[in-house]
């Protein structure tokens, strides 16, 4: 069968882009694969859990059998739809991961490669600053950023998919390629209701740009989204109403009444993003690693929402290091730093002195965040032991082939993701108060217990749950199977 020439013509223009970047496409597949091997062996070792991998697996799978996403797990209530507790409707595209396999590490290698896949926006907003040996050098530190680490190893969030959107949406307003960002943009909305809050910034990024009419249309987009989402979507699907994720109780019950203690107190507001210094170490890591180059660039414009919205918060969980709480900063910062070194060589006239600094300021980038490596997740993959299985993990895998795909299951949350296939599935211990006990509740001594705080507790849970009538089936290794 012969091919028509213009499509000759297009299959040659695709293979010659295929070819161009054939060692960005190299270092994704990389990245992605290294993130994939901690994320899935971090699962099989039982060190992953309900909250977050567990419930997101759950609510993908029940959208690719084309049901609502009514969790159980999050709070062991069947009325649940996960679309009340934060509002990702974008998950949806997930879905037919699970039609062409079912298993969980399918979302893992996804998350995996949707970090990866930021590299590509990185490298190309940095090589068009500083040249194709910084962009490299750039791409791999963001690859290797405590941040991005922290967030791969954190189970499955739906900030993975928010990443590459932020960085493609940064690409796309340098080359004014305006279709592409607004679909950026669109996306965004759809991944989590607080991104609203950093488009309303890219707006204003863009009014620096001298882009009015577009950094106008983008913050009015943001903010009537937002109070859509507020005020509207989540409280429809939570059924009461309410916001559960509202943790500002310093200022105030609610937003306007924080923003009118804000106003009010600023000073306030100041003492609360830099105290306590727990929150400095925090902001150190996020802004040294790339020498604070970051500081220089607009780009710093698009990091204040995502900086005041987690420092400003009376929850701890959030100043921490841990987590993925600064996967969505991690794009920003790298190309922050790309765009304020390259405005501090524009003030070097000899161009062989401009290229060292450069070279020898992307070097020492690269090499902080290389020396960082050992200590951080990724290291773990330099362990052998690491990638063997013990003969607890061993164990657990021959307790999980026992309990039926169509059964209710109850378990703690180290054991819950490995199950979560299914639509009852509930987080041990459980109080269910008009329904029915689950078929089989399975547990390991000792694996992390939350929420017991030691082993008695949740030996005293299996006890009064056998008293009920549950026959034990396995016990072995620390690992219980308990059939109704």
């Amino acid at each position: 069968m012969k091919i028509p020439k213009s499509q000759q013509s297009n299959i040659l223009r695709v293979l010659e882009k295929v070819t161009r970047n054939r060692y960005r496409l190299l270092l994704v597949s990389i990245i992605g694969s290294a993130y994939s091997a901690l994320s899935i062996l971090r699962h099989r070792h039982f060190s992953s859990s309900a909250f977050d991998l567990g419930i997101f697996d759950q609510v993908i799978w029940l959208y690719s059998r084309f049901e609502a996403p009514y969790s159980t797990i999050r709070a062991n209530r069947l009325d649940e739809n996960i679309l009340g507790d934060h509002f990702h409707p974008i998950l949806i595209l997930l879905a037919p991961l699970y039609w062409l396999t079912n298993t969980v590490e399918a979302l893992l290698v996804a998350q995996a490669f949707l970090f990866a896949i930021a590299i590509f926006p990185i490298f190309f907003f940095t090589r068009k600053r500083l040249g194709t040996p910084a962009a490299y050098m750039f791409s791999v530190s963001y690859a290797l950023f405590w941040g991005v680490q922290r967030a791969v190893e954190f189970d499955f969030h739906e900030i993975a998919l928010a990443v590459p959107l932020i960085a493609w949406s940064i690409y796309f307003v340098d080359e004014k390629r305006w279709r592409a960002y607004y679909f950026c943009i669109g996306l965004l909305f759809l991944t989590k209701e607080d991104l609203s809050l950093l488009v309303i910034f890219l707006g204003f990024y863009l009014v620096t740009l001298k882009e009015f009419k577009r950094g106008l249309l983008t913050s009015l987009a943001g903010a009537l989204w937002f109070v859509a989402v507020m005020r509207l979507f989540i409280p429809y699907f939570a059924g009461d109403g309410n916001y559960h994720y509202w943790t500002y109780i310093q200022f105030g019950p609610n937003f306007l009444a924080a923003a009118r203690t804000i106003v009010k107190n600023p000073l306030l507001a100041a003492r609360e993003l830099f105290l306590p210094a727990e929150k400095l170490h925090t902001y150190f890591l996020v802004f040294a690693p790339f020498l604070c180059f970051s500081f220089l660039s607009p780009l710093f414009i698009l990091m204040i929402p995502l900086l005041v919205e987690r420092f400003l918060s009376a929850q701890p969980l959030y100043w921490t290091t841990g987590f993925h709480y600064t996967a969505a900063i991690s794009p920003i910062v790298a190309m922050a730093s790309a765009d304020g070194l390259s405005k501090i060589v524009r003030l070097i006239n000899n161009k062989r002195l401009r290229t060292a600094v450069i070279i020898a300021s992307s070097a020492v980038v690269l090499t902080v965040n290389t020396i960082m490596l050992p200590k951080l997740p990724l290291g773990q993959l330099m362990n052998p032991n690491y990638w063997r299985l013990s003969k607890s993990d061993l164990t657990g895998r021959e307790a999980l082939l026992l309990i039926p795909s169509t059964a209710s299951v109850a378990a703690q949350g180290t054991v819950l993701p490995h199950l979560s296939h299914r639509k009852y599935i509930y987080f041990m211990p459980y109080n269910l108060v008009s329904l029915p006990d689950a078929d089989y509740i399975i547990a390991c001594k000792h694996l992390g217990l939350h929420p017991y705080p030691s082993a008695v507790e949740l030996e005293g849970y299996l006890a009064s749950q056998q008293a009920k009538g549950y026959s034990k089936i396995f016990d072995k290794e620390d690992w219980i199977i308990m059939r109704k």
